[in-house]
């Protein structure tokens, strides 16, 4: 017979990625071509999306394939309007959906090519009901995908909800362009990023910036070191070698139990820093989740437990140290960042 596989191939994170790399993004794939196939609007309002919420610092949160499922869902449940014609009334709708849409009270369902029955629809949203605590804050189910596979590491409540806040106001901006009268519309403005509500910014050197070239806005591409960053400079030795992305995952790695780091993939120069703990609290100490606290000062804040034997012991509780953070913000980005702002306080550090 067939040999069995181990176990490490057959369970754990390293299974599921190679899963939904080798299994579900072709099956994906082949799905979103016979969409797009079907209706004209269908490429240009992905495009628009995708690019929207790349715009808005949501790179982290909403992968290509998630967008491309809340589009597709557009195009083939309209309810009681036609299918969008146009890019730009795709992406309104693609807004409007993100707002409007219950996320925490069911799951989002594109039914591809007809292929759920009523009873398979009723038994996901069966399931859902059942499984809620257990599934992310976006829940997106497909003919192929019952575990909503693309939004499972992505998308905690906080960038969602953050998500819906953005995509209000740029529904607002794109329906007030679109029923001016006027001939020119400044539809770029859809796309300028607001960072009055970062907690802290980390400014990127742009030279160092690989993907510098697809930034919709040149100021994002302006020279603000008297460094040379034309489109011949920008050419890195080794191919594939992304920086940023690199210094995302330490700083999702070290701190990601204690922030959200948002940023635009496609050339931006920024990420955008939201803190999850507040400072003030005080967990109790755990070697898993250390990096960025340090001890409290009083002693008689520590925590009491019995232990086994049934004698008291104190349990050391930590606070946040955010000065720290900030400085390993610096440290971990050495050459690639070109300063760390905290805008409520107006301090900077640079590299």
């Amino acid at each position: 017979g067939a040999a069995t596989p181990p176990s490490s191939l057959t369970s754990g994170p390293g299974h599921s990625e190679l899963q939904r790399h080798t299994v579900a993004l072709p099956l994906h794939t082949s799905r979103m071509h016979s969409v797009s196939q079907q209706f004209l609007a269908f490429s240009m309002t992905c495009r628009l999306a995708k690019r929207w919420a790349a715009s808005q610092l949501l790179s982290r949160f909403f992968c290509d394939e998630t967008v491309e499922l809340i589009v597709a869902h557009l195009f083939l449940h309209p309810g009681a309007f036609q299918p969008p014609g146009s890019g730009v009334s795709g992406l309104l709708r693609f807004l409007s959906l993100l707002v409007n849409f219950d996320w925490s009270g069911q799951p989002l369902i594109v039914n591809i090519a007809s292929d759920l029955s009523d009873e398979a629809i009723d038994q996901l949203t069966s399931s859902f009901q059942t499984r809620r605590q257990n599934l992310p804050a976006m829940v997106i189910f497909t003919p192929d995908d019952k575990n909503s596979i693309w939004t499972s590491q992505r998308c905690p409540v906080l960038a969602l909800r953050r998500c819906q806040v953005l995509a209000q106001q740029s529904m607002a901006v794109l329906d007030s362009q679109v029923m001016a009268s006027t001939l020119v519309s400044d539809y770029q403005s859809l796309f300028r990023p607001s960072l009055d509500d970062y907690h802290v910014l980390i400014h990127l050197r742009p030279r160092h910036v690989p993907r510098l070239y697809q930034a919709l806005s040149t100021t994002q591409a302006q020279n603000v070191e008297g460094e040379d960053v034309s489109a011949g400079s920008l050419q890195l030795p080794v191919a594939g070698f992304d920086p940023v992305s690199l210094y995302l995952q330490q700083l999702e790695a070290a701190y990601g139990h204690v922030a959200l780091f948002f940023y635009d993939r496609y050339g931006g120069t920024t990420i955008g820093v939201v803190w999850t703990l507040h400072s003030a609290e005080t967990p109790t100490f755990k070697i898993a989740t250390a990096s960025g606290f340090c001890p409290v000062a009083d002693a008689g804040k520590a925590k009491k437990t019995k232990a086994s034997s049934g004698a008291d012991s104190a349990v050391q509780t930590v606070c946040f140290n955010k000065a720290a953070a900030l400085d390993d913000f610096r440290i971990l980005g050495a050459g690639l960042v070109r300063q760390v702002q905290v805008p409520d306080d107006d301090v900077t550090s640079g590299s």
